[in-house]
């Protein structure tokens, strides 16, 4: 799995073997603003080709980072005109995400990461 962020975009691709069979490969974006993506895209890479296969606006207003653990998919939300959450999505065997759970947070997480073997999540600010 790989993250890659770029200004208001956070991408991750998902290859695990669990939910997503490998021979299927998910790039999970986020994004906000007026034009492009917003929210979670999942798009299917195909060869060289991309699909968008689903979007949710579920994480909030304002998904800067998303982080893989576990066929789980976390999203922080800096919450710049609402509040700031942090969501938990299942990865689905077709890519789409099923929303798990979400948690108020301080106000603007920009980062998160896995720790502890995959069993701890820690979220600065």
């Amino acid at each position: 799995m790989r993250i890659t962020k770029y200004s208001s975009v956070a991408a991750c691709l998902f290859c695990l073997g669990g939910a997503v069979p490998c021979g299927q490969s998910f790039i999970y974006v986020s994004g906000w603003g007026n034009k492009g993506i917003r929210g979670i895209t999942t798009l299917k890479l195909a060869g060289s080709s991309l699909s968008v296969v689903f979007n949710t606006d579920e994480c909030g207003f304002t998904p800067t980072w998303l982080q893989p653990a576990n066929n789980i998919l976390y999203c922080t939300n800096e919450g710049w005109s609402e509040s700031s959450t942090l969501t938990s999505f299942a990865v689905n065997s077709d890519g789409s995400l099923s929303k798990l759970h979400q948690v108020l947070t301080q106000l603007g997480p920009v980062h998160s990461v896995v720790y502890g073997g995959g069993s701890r999540l820690a979220v600065p600010y």
